[in-house]
């Protein structure tokens, strides 16, 4: 079950603590205010629905619930929204609730159909349909990306046999809604054909594109391994953020935004001039 399908903290720790004691026969409402540092009085008003939590209590519960920080952010704002006082911190937290529902409900393809799109122009035609001088051509859309005519077919048929796009009355291609291509839990050959794609396309523009027109920042850090996990999603809940800013605004452009985080080593042969 989804954490975004539940719509109070009463609905999650009724379902945390069942799911508990599937695990453990004896564990008890008492065992389950200890491992959470409440009072069982105070776990079971709350579980009623008679009490909310301080941000402080449910920034510490979301941590034993969950180690995933997007499931945290989502439990600490339906806490917010039902609870605060504040009427624009409730109006903000039922925003990022909406959101967050939104990003979960999207259609993701199954792994081997997006071996069939990984190609970085699949994922391209469906932003393209978004801009307003957009036409249902394939040579069209074959100049617009730099592609032969008969890849940009190719693609749109295998998006359209998929359920990632289709044709309204007017004849015309639109992208179906709820679906998105998505590069998580894919089978690792494509995603890696995917990245490498995606990392030669920002090596030509950083030579063959304006300053003006393009963004490059790079940094070398020390860190501690074990936050990784959470580096890692915070990378990718920025790119959710990043995304959702911009999702509402008109569209007239195509671009590219892309997040590395790795192992620093020189992986080149001894005596590289390059290094």
């Amino acid at each position: 079950m989804q954490i975004t399908e539940f719509k109070s903290i009463s609905e999650v720790l009724g379902h945390e603590l069942q799911k508990r004691k599937k695990r453990n026969g004896s564990y008890s409402l008492r065992a389950f205010a200890r491992d959470l540092s409440l009072s069982p009085s105070r776990l079971s008003e709350v579980m009623k629905g008679e009490q909310g939590l301080s941000e402080e209590s449910i920034h510490a519960i979301s941590k034993k619930i969950s180690r995933r920080l997007a499931e945290q952010n989502y439990l600490k704002d339906i806490v917010l929204a039902q609870f605060s006082r504040n009427e624009k911190v409730r109006l903000e937290a039922h925003k990022r609730i909406d959101d967050a529902r939104k990003v979960e409900s999207i259609k993701r393809i199954s792994d081997d159909n997006f071996a069939l799109i990984a190609d970085w122009y699949h994922g391209a035609i469906l932003e393209l349909i978004q801009l307003p001088d957009f036409k249902s051509d394939a040579l069209w859309i074959a100049k617009r990306l730099g592609l032969k005519s008969s890849v940009a077919a190719l693609a749109l048929e295998r998006l359209e046999r998929l359920g990632l796009i289709r044709k309204n009355p007017a004849g015309q291609w639109c992208a179906v809604p709820e679906a998105s291509v998505t590069a998580d839990d894919v089978p690792s050959i494509a995603r890696r054909r995917y990245h490498q794609q995606i990392l030669s396309m920002h090596a030509e523009s950083l030579h063959a594109d304006p300053i003006g027109e393009r963004e490059f920042n790079s940094v070398v850090m020390a860190v501690p391994t074990s936050k990784l996990p959470e580096l890692r999603e915070e990378m990718q809940q920025f790119l959710i953020q990043f995304w959702q800013k911009i999702e509402h605004e008109p569209k007239d452009a195509l671009y590219s935004i892309s997040l590395q985080f790795c192992p620093v080593k020189n992986r080149r042969p001894a005596g590289d001039s390059n290094v």
